[in-house]
C-alpha cells in the first residue's frame, strides 16, 4: 500500500466522511435522476478538493498529484460520477493550465479553478472522431484575432460554464486555446442520456467564438499527452473506488444471505470470487500509484504507466462488477442494490481515455521498441 502522511490520511478520512454522509444516503436519485449535483460539488469545493495540486498562492492546497488521486479513489467508493468530476477537472483544465499557462492566462482563471467556483474541462474528442491528436475543428487566424467554429463531443463539465481547454487546428499546427464558458459563443447542447457515470455533466459543445492569440497555450501537442496521460491515472483511481465498494457490497451481502440454512459467505465459490476482487484491488493499487509516481517525477516511463493502469484497471473494474452481480444474484440486476450501478459506470469507466486498442497499442510499441 503507498505510504501516506498524516495530512493525507486526514484527509482521506474527511473525504470518507462526507461520502457517507452527503453521497451514499442520494445515489441511487442522483443517479435516477442523472442530474448534476451542484450542491455537492460546491461542497466538495469548499472542503479544498478542486485545487488539491495547484499552490496555495493559486488558491489551492498546494499538494500533488497523489494526494489527487487518494481523493478521487475515496469519492468513488460512493459515487463515481461525481469523482470522475473532480479527476476531469484536475487532469483536463487544471493541471494543464497550471503546467502550461502563461501568467497572465493563470491570473486569469487558475484561482477560480482552484477554488471550485468555476469548473474546468477538455473539449478534444468531436462527433466524428475521438483522436485527441488529430482535432478536426479549424481555426481562422488574421494575426490579431481567431475565430473559432465548430462543435465539440462529450465534454466533461461542459455546460457549468467553467473555463474550458479546446483543441483545434490551425492549417497543419494543433493548439489548444483558454475559452470562458460564460462566453455567449459557448453553447453546450442538451445532456444525453448514458448508460453510466449518470449525474456527470457530459455533453456536446458549440462553439461560435472570436479569440486573441493570447487565449493559446504553449505546447499543445505536449499539453495534450500529459492530460491524457494524468486523466487516465485518475480514470484508474475511479475505477480502484468503484472496486472497493463492489468488494464491500459483496462481503457484506454475502454475509447476511443464506442459502441451506447458512450465509454464501461459507461456501468456496463465494469466497473465491471475494478473494479474486481483492486481488485485483491489490493491483491495480500498485499500478495507479507507480503511475502517480512517474508522474510527480516526470519520468518518460509516464505513458506506458498511465496506459497500463488506466487498462488494467478498467478492465478489472468491469469483470469486478460483474462478480458483484453474480454474488447478488438476482438481487445484483434490481436498482434496490447499489452493484447493478456499479457494473454500469465500470464500463463507461473502461472507454474514457481512449479505447482498450489504444492502450494496447501504446504498450505494444513500447514493448518492441526494445
Amino acid at each position: 500500500m503507498p505510504a501516506y502522511s498524516e495530512d493525507q490520511l486526514l484527509l482521506r478520512d474527511t473525504v470518507r466522511s462526507f461520502v457517507a454522509d452527503k453521497i451514499t444516503p442520494h445515489i441511487e436519485t442522483l443517479d435516477a435522476e442523472d442530474t448534476f449535483p451542484a450542491e455537492l460539488i460546491a461542497e466538495l469545493a469548499d472542503l479544498g478538493l478542486f485545487g488539491i495540486p495547484v499552490s496555495e498562492d493559486d488558491g489551492g492546497a498546494g499538494l500533488d498529484l497523489k494526494t489527487t488521486a487518494l481523493v478521487v479513489e475515496e469519492l468513488a467508493r460512493g459515487s463515481a460520477a461525481i469523482a470522475w468530476t473532480l479527476a476531469a477537472h484536475t487532469a483536463y483544465a487544471l493541471r494543464p493550465l497550471a503546467l502550461y499557462g502563461n501568467d497572465e492566462q493563470k491570473q486569469r482563471c487558475l484561482t477560480d479553478l482552484a477554488e471550485g467556483t468555476r469548473l474546468g474541462g477538455l473539449a478534444a474528442g468531436e462527433p466524428h472522431a475521438g483522436d485527441w491528436h488529430s482535432p478536426h475543428l479549424k481555426t481562422q487566424a488574421d494575426g490579431e484575432t481567431v475565430l473559432l467554429q465548430g462543435r465539440k463531443g462529450l465534454v466533461t463539465n461542459g455546460s457549468q460554464r467553467g473555463w474550458l481547454l479546446v483543441a483545434c487546428r490551425e492549417g497543419e499546427e494543433e493548439h489548444v486555446y483558454l475559452v470562458d464558458g460564460q462566453s455567449s459563443g459557448v453553447q453546450a447542447q442538451p445532456g444525453r442520456a448514458k448508460l453510466g457515470l449518470r449525474g456527470a455533466d457530459t455533453v456536446f459543445v458549440d462553439f461560435d467564438i472570436t479569440l486573441s492569440p493570447a487565449d493559446r497555450l504553449a505546447d499543445a501537442s505536449v499539453l495534450l499527452a500529459r492530460a491524457r496521460d494524468e486523466g487516465r491515472i485518475l480514470a484508474a483511481a475511479v475505477c480502484l473506488g468503484l472496486m472497493e465498494a463492489a468488494l464491500i457490497e459483496s462481503a457484506r451481502y454475502a454475509q447476511e444471505r443464506r442459502a441451506f440454512r447458512k450465509p454464501i459467505a461459507d461456501f468456496q465459490e463465494i469466497q473465491f470470487k471475494l478473494a479474486d476482487m481483492k486481488m485485483a484491488i491489490d493491483a491495480v493499487r500498485g499500478l495507479v500509484f507507480r503511475a502517480v509516481a512517474l508522474a510527480q517525477a516526470d519520468l518518460p516511463e509516464l505513458p506506458t504507466a498511465a496506459a497500463s493502469a488506466k487498462l488494467f484497471a478498467a478492465e478489472r473494474a468491469l469483470e469486478v462488477g460483474k462478480q458483484a452481480v453474480q454474488i447478488l444474484g438476482g438481487n445484483g440486476y434490481v436498482s434496490e442494490y447499489p452493484v447493478e450501478r456499479m457494473y454500469r459506470d465500470a464500463k463507461v469507466l473502461e472507454l474514457i481515455g481512449g479505447p482498450a486498442f489504444a492502450h494496447r497499442s501504446l504498450l505494444a510499441r513500447a514493448c518492441l521498441a526494445g
